[in-house]
């Protein structure tokens, strides 16, 4: 395939792309840095800005996922603060590190130069999706108090009243930007850092190209650097060269998740190290219900009401305390029924619909939740997002999700679909 431009010899060895360009130059450099500047002979890197986007935050049939809790280690060699990934990645990661030091001492590397890519230590790594959507919450309340309320405290009585007002925020935000935990992380304002499956070794701007360049592309240890992480099971991330990401499921990091305690396979993978993101999503509700009107009656401790008063000559207008409210109060007011209902409501506006009519969604739904002999609520949520997970990719690309992304020996690295085998996978 040709190039887009036709790159003077000096733009592929200074590259200067930035986040401050103009649109016309940031296209034109992002086109420079992929097409010729980065270096495309085997093995591939990840791409994450152009293709895997969603790496790590869903799983083979397009669920979100977050990282179990019991799954997440420390990491050993760091630079100076603790730093987390998933077990097996730490695994791989304190063997690469190794690997690179001996390679370091017995010459493999060259040492006149920037010491960077001898010398691994891990920057950054997991971060909390939970802790995240709480930030992301946030600013949705700061949105709820500055601007939706303003026309609505006439109608906020108590806890009662507020609950209406809550859910048409909810409805009206979801329409804009996700409101569920499901849908929030997996836009571009969550970091692919909450999967657990990414180290950074350094922490420049990813925007800048010319860092990219000077720092690890133009280094005479690059090239030993990308071949070795994969050996130990990583992808060089194409935009963001610091990053390496586990390569699922390559043979080299099956290995070290094989000797992680327990016996997780490929096919038992998700299930043992991930949750279901929509599991979470009502109770993040409840607690946003009970959290928004309590932060909001210490703004506005009093409602007024317009009253009639025998003593007096026509209407006057008095002030009510408004009280803070509880989560037993809640379940008071709402019933699983009525949480089912506007779940579906919710999921039904940021997915923008579904081949279903909602009616018959929410049938079924309760119907779930009836027969279940399990968690009621939770078989009702699977149900829904069963139904209203976007397919991110074709349907049919489920059935060619071990088929590899680069063809070489050595197992088989992140997928995107096709015909032959291979060891890797895409998600």
């Amino acid at each position: 395939m040709p190039n887009t431009f036709d790159y003077p010899p000096d733009d592929r060895e200074s590259p200067a792309g930035s986040n401050d360009l103009s649109a016309l130059a940031m296209f034109y450099q992002r086109s420079l840095f992929r097409e010729v500047v980065y270096p495309e002979t085997f093995p591939a890197p990840l791409d994450t800005w152009y293709d895997k986007t969603l790496y790590g935050k869903i799983d083979r049939m397009q669920n979100t996922i977050t990282l179990k809790n019991e799954k997440i280690k420390p990491v050993v060699t760091i630079q100076n603060r603790r730093i987390y990934a998933a077990d097996f990645v730490v695994l791989a990661f304190e063997s690469f590190v190794d690997h690179m030091n001996r390679a370091s001492i017995d010459g493999r590397l060259n040492t006149n130069t920037d010491d960077e890519l001898s010398n691994l230590k891990a920057a950054e790594g997991w971060s909390c999706p939970h802790k995240t959507y709480s930030q992301y919450v946030q600013s949705l309340y700061e949105g709820f108090i500055e601007f939706y309320v303003l026309t609505e405290h006439d109608k906020i009585d108590n806890f009662k009243t507020f609950i209406p007002a809550m859910k048409d925020f909810l409805k009206t935000s979801a329409k804009i930007l996700p409101v569920t935990m499901t849908n929030a992380l997996l836009t571009n304002m969550i970091k692919p850092s909450i999967s657990g499956l990414s180290l950074k070794i350094a922490n420049y701007d990813a925007g800048d190209d010319s860092n990219k360049y000077e720092k690890y592309i133009s280094n005479p240890n690059f090239d030993f650097y990308r071949a070795s992480a994969k050996k130990f099971g990583f992808i060089v991330n194409k935009n963001i060269p610091w990053v390496l990401t586990a390569d699922l499921f390559s043979d080299a990091m099956l290995s070290f998740l094989g000797a992680m305690p327990g016996s997780t396979t490929k096919e038992s993978f998700f299930t043992d190290y991930y949750d279901l993101a929509c599991l979470s999503d009502i109770k993040n509700f409840k607690e946003m219900f009970v959290n928004f009107y309590n932060q909001y009656v210490e703004i506005n401790p009093f409602s007024e009401k317009v009253i009639d008063r025998p003593d007096c000559p026509g209407k006057v207008t008095i002030q009510v305390e408004r009280e803070f409210t509880t989560m037993s109060e809640l379940d008071s007011l709402m019933t699983d029924f009525d949480w089912i209902d506007f779940y579906i409501d919710l999921r039904e506006i940021e997915s923008e619909g579904t081949t279903y009519k909602t009616n018959f969604i929410r049938r079924i739904a309760r119907d779930k939740y009836e027969i279940s002999t399990g968690e009621p609520l939770e078989d009702a949520v699977r149900y829904i997002n069963t139904l209203y997970r976007k397919y991110l990719y074709r349907p049919n690309y489920l059935f060619t999700l071990l088929q590899p992304l680069t063809r070489g020996p050595g197992g088989g690295t992140i997928g995107t679909g096709g015909t032959s085998g291979g060891g890797g996978t895409s998600y």
